[in-house]
């Protein structure tokens, strides 16, 4: 309804600061960070409160509150659909639910420099208080969009060449790449379930070396993905 959502830490709101002052809606800190960072605030014309260190605990999500705690305007990044000539490299999860997970992907998404992050309806909020956190920031500079696959491809401009990851697909490191590429990753404990027509997409997967692990969590399997990707279109 309101469409803001909370940051907590130093580190993430000095970023932000950084990046996007216009979207910190409010700041509320205590006397000492804000000593420290007053400069700084007036500067970037972020309305800021201080607050007792009991009153911020009743604020905060997490169980160790930090010193700062920042009220954010979201983010309208539903006009990267329609940019489709400048996306190469998109990611779609399907049903993630785990937070720390979503936020570790934010994360590394940002890291190797993907162009979108779609999230399916049935996705954890990225604006989860936990997915925020875990997203060290990232999440202020990686678009994150949330849409049903098939309304993604019917609203891109594009045409992607779709890979989904999936346990019995080919090797990703013997696979032919091509762009741009949407990259489906699963849910945590049944991986793929989105609807496709299979005609359009390709199976890939990371070689399994040791025949008793039964998976990789999907933070992971998604960072190597992304690697690996990144190094074949890089060179």
């Amino acid at each position: 309804m309101y469409q803001k959502y909370l940051a907590e830490g130093e580190k993430i709101i000095l970023e932000l600061i950084d990046l996007k002052p216009y979207l910190i809606d409010q700041l509320y800190a205590l006397p000492e960070f804000l000593e420290r960072q007053e400069g700084k605030l007036i500067a970037a014309g972020i309305h800021y409160f201080p607050v007792a260190g009991k009153d911020l605990e009743r604020i905060s999500n997490l169980k160790t509150p930090q010193n700062a705690i920042a009220v954010i305007r979201m983010q309208d990044e539903t006009a990267m659909i329609c940019q489709g000539s400048e996306l190469k490299k998109v990611i779609y999860l399907d049903e993630v639910r785990d937070p720390g997970n979503l936020g570790t992907i934010i994360r590394s998404a940002d890291w190797f420099g993907w162009d979108l992050l779609v999230l399916s309806n049935e996705c954890v909020d990225p604006y989860n208080p936990k997915v925020v956190q875990a997203s060290m920031g990232s999440l202020f500079r990686l678009p994150v969009i949330q849409s049903g696959l098939q309304q993604f491809l019917d609203e891109a401009t594009l045409s992607f060449v779709i890979y989904s990851a999936e346990m019995d697909g080919a090797s990703v490191y013997e696979t032919e790449l091509a762009f741009p590429m949407l990259l489906i990753m699963g849910n945590e404990s049944h991986g793929v379930k989105v609807m496709m027509d299979h005609a359009r997409v390709s199976k890939v997967s990371i070689p399994r070396y040791n025949g008793q692990t039964e998976s990789l969590n999907v933070a992971i399997a998604c960072s190597v993905m992304m690697a690996e990707i990144n190094r074949r279109s890089y060179g």
